[in-house]
């Protein structure tokens, strides 16, 4: 076959399958139970592992670089920074404690196994990314500290498998064993929290325009990363998270519709783009340390983060939907708070994860700079 026949096959996939996936979730049982986010990573995997497929890898390589980007200012967009300041307490200081247990306990993974690891500082900046603000963090500060595809990739395995052992104990039997040690959540009687969850509609015109303030975000971002003397690839992520969230100070930014759906979407190639740089030759190789690394990154954040709330006397809703905003994405947030019979903390939820999306970005590049 030639090269340029299979290049484009490759990139219809990486591009086309998340969207068929997205178009299925709505008709097909099996896509809403299993997730895009799962499937594609799955996916991924198995077409990187099609032979001839890894001769090209470096089209997946720079589709998830740029897909993952571009997807920053556009899910920063919709964040409503001023509603932030206006939650309640409790979800403010939960979500803090949150973000303070990430940095701890990926301090401690970096203590205990990082010197079984190449890249342990950049790691380290990596977990505490992933579990301040979800998984497109951790591709985000990896690209923008160069760290190299095959261990973002490995990476990428290791939080997966990690997150989802949670994701299953909090939408199973976590919400109840928590009940009886936590407070119990005060409803505030808030009708407009359910609006989160509706769709909005859009048209290509929408995310046309959405692309053009989130690649005016970019490009601005890429010149201030040729005139500054510092790496590029972390002054790009840095400014083009602070310009995303800028951005959303402007109504006329904010309020465009479908620039969410459009970072889900880009989050969704990326994930299949990443699935497909994981050869199973390679996944052994290595990977009890990663993902003991993770599992403490993760797991003793929790614990943390559980006890700071417990002798702060938070409730059990607000510490679960502060927890999932922070290890995972924002898509997240509406299941989990179904699972609760709570849609109250949809809207408080959603911010969260939004701003920990730029919040971990800041942090996680700032501790891997301080362990270089």
């Amino acid at each position: 076959m030639p090269d340029w026949i299979f290049i484009t096959f490759q990139i219809i996939c990486y591009f086309g399958i998340p969207l068929l996936l997205l178009i299925g979730e709505k008709h097909i049982a099996i896509i809403r139970k299993l997730g895009p986010v799962v499937l594609c990573y799955g996916m991924g995997i198995a077409l990187g592992n099609i032979p001839g497929w890894q001769q090209h890898a470096h089209i997946g390589e720079q589709v998830y670089q740029v897909a993952a980007i571009l997807a920053i200012p556009l899910v920063l967009f919709s964040a409503d920074l001023l509603s932030w300041a206006k939650l309640a307490k409790g979800t403010l200081l939960s979500f803090a404690f949150a973000a303070l247990a990430a940095c701890m306990s990926s301090f401690l993974a970096y203590y205990l196994i990082g010197h079984q690891l190449d890249y342990s500082g950049e790691l380290t900046g990596m977990s505490v990314g992933v579990y301040t603000g979800g998984t497109q963090n951790l591709t985000a500060i990896g690209v923008g500290l160069g760290v190299p595809a095959e261990l973002i990739a490995k990476a990428n395995v290791a939080d997966t498998i990690v997150s989802a052992v949670y994701l299953l104990l909090v939408l199973s039997v976590l919400p109840s064993f928590l009940s009886r040690i936590l407070p119990s959540y005060t409803y505030q009687q808030s009708p407009d929290s359910t609006e989160v969850t509706q769709p909005i509609p859009f048209t290509f015109l929408h995310v046309f325009k959405g692309l053009g303030w989130a690649i005016l975000c970019l490009l601005v971002s890429f010149g201030i990363s040729r005139v500054l003397p510092l790496n590029p690839g972390p002054v790009i992520i840095s400014s083009v998270t602070a310009f995303g969230l800028l951005c959303s100070l402007l109504p006329k930014v904010r309020n465009l519709p479908g620039t969410f759906s459009t970072g889900e979407y880009l989050l969704l190639v990326f994930c299949i783009a990443i699935g497909a740089q994981i050869r199973l030759d390679f996944i052994t190789q290595d990977v009890v340390p990663l993902l003991v690394f993770f599992i403490v990154g993760a797991y003793v954040a929790v614990l943390i983060h559980f006890l700071l709330v417990y002798f702060a006397k938070i409730d059990s809703h607000t510490f679960l939907i502060t927890s999932v905003a922070g290890i995972f994405n924002p898509i997240f947030i509406a299941p989990v708070a179904r699972k609760l019979g709570n849609k109250e903390i949809i809207a408080p939820g959603m911010t969260a994860a939004i701003v920990g999306y730029a919040i971990g970005n800041f942090l996680g590049l700032a501790i891997a700079w301080g362990l270089a």
